[in-house]
């Protein structure tokens, strides 16, 4: 962990959660340091600031000039990524995660006056006790029509969600093995946004959209590479 990286770190329970100076996030146990965020891919975050709870370590980071919310599930080891366009920091305020709403100020132990807080605990519960319209749908094989470029490395879907809608996004490459997480999050708010993902490289992949609550999918779009076969 180094000085850039050092908002990342939470402790919850005997371990420790932290982005290492590769960019990827680590649990160390006491012993060692274990990568928690292979399903993050290559994706690399700027932390901003870090909260948690029991159960969930929370980091507002920005990627591409956006800002969203990673949290980790520490039970299932899930990763799932929030909307935060206008959430400004995280804390824990009384033991409970919350996050601020348009505070700047670098060192906060408690909210300002007429600051608005929210809390993520509570906020994620309640999002989905009153989402109760559960959707799937798959694609096909994406890739097929662009083999000769031997590479596809991005992947950004836009959508809108109604608030408190959940949204998991799962994904196979070339037709081999099961799904396989790809990002998951809860929407704070009603607008249309577009999520960036990085992919494994691959010829071709599919994808699987699942969630609860009103979403609408705009548009997916896929970004190819000329490579070798190597």
């Amino acid at each position: 962990m180094s000085e850039a990286t050092a908002p990342s770190l939470q402790v919850i329970g005997n371990d420790a959660y932290y982005q290492g100076k590769d960019g990827r996030f680590y649990r160390f146990n006491g012993t060692k340091a274990l990568c928690i965020s292979a399903a993050l891919a290559d994706a690399r975050y700027q932390v901003l600031s870090a909260a948690h709870s029991a159960a969930r370590y929370y980091v507002l980071a920005q990627r591409e000039g956006e800002r969203c919310i990673l949290v980790y599930a520490v039970e299932s080891g899930m990763w799932f990524i929030e909307d935060a366009a206008d959430i400004s920091r995280l804390l824990n305020i009384a033991s409970t995660p919350c996050a601020l709403v348009g505070v700047h100020s670098e060192r906060l132990e408690s909210a300002p006056q007429n600051t608005d807080v929210l809390l993520l605990e509570k906020s994620t519960v309640q999002a989905e006790e009153n989402s109760s319209v559960e959707w799937f749908c798959q694609s096909g094989l994406l890739g097929f029509e662009a083999l000769h470029f031997h590479l596809i490395d991005k992947l950004a879907i836009a959508f809108e969600s109604e608030v408190g809608a959940r949204v998991e996004i799962l994904v196979r490459y070339d037709a081999n093995g099961q799904f396989e997480p790809l990002a998951a999050f809860v929407s704070q708010k009603k607008c249309l946004k577009t999520i960036p993902l990085a992919l494994r490289r691959c010829q071709f992949f599919e994808l699987m959209l699942r969630g609860r609550g009103m979403s609408k999918i705009y548009r997916l779009s896929y970004f190819t590479q000329e490579g070798s076969e190597k």
